[in-house]
């Protein structure tokens, strides 16, 4: 789903189309393109029909600026009744995670680190 020029969040067909909404982070989440990329993420959870979305984030580089990005999709989600799922986080993302005191507020979310 490309919401402006430069941010996608690429929508996933899934055999259980009706069940989970799977997308690919594609575009780096960086301070400049912070709000941007917090805003297409919201879009993609609302945009949803389902109650489970799964983000995958091999791509996504690890920062605090991303830790922080992906801290308002897990809002997003809980605000649209919807179940956050992220997939592939690199071991340094989660180590941005545990670095910054929050894995609790992830644990539930993250079904696996590369």
């Amino acid at each position: 789903m490309s919401t402006g020029s430069d941010i996608e969040l690429i929508a996933l067909a899934s055999a259980a189309a009706d069940e989970v909404r799977s997308g690919i982070v594609t575009t780096p989440i960086t301070l400049h393109n912070a709000n941007a990329m917090s805003a297409a993420g919201e879009a993609f959870i609302a945009a949803s029909k389902t109650l489970e979305v799964r983000l995958d984030m091999a791509k996504v580089e690890p920062s605090s600026v991303a830790v922080a990005v992906t801290l308002a999709w897990l809002g997003s989600a809980q605000r649209h009744g919807k179940e956050l799922c992220l997939t592939s986080l690199s071991a340094d993302f989660n180590g941005v995670i545990e670095f910054s005191g929050i894995s609790s507020m992830f644990a539930e979310h993250i079904s696996s680190v590369a």
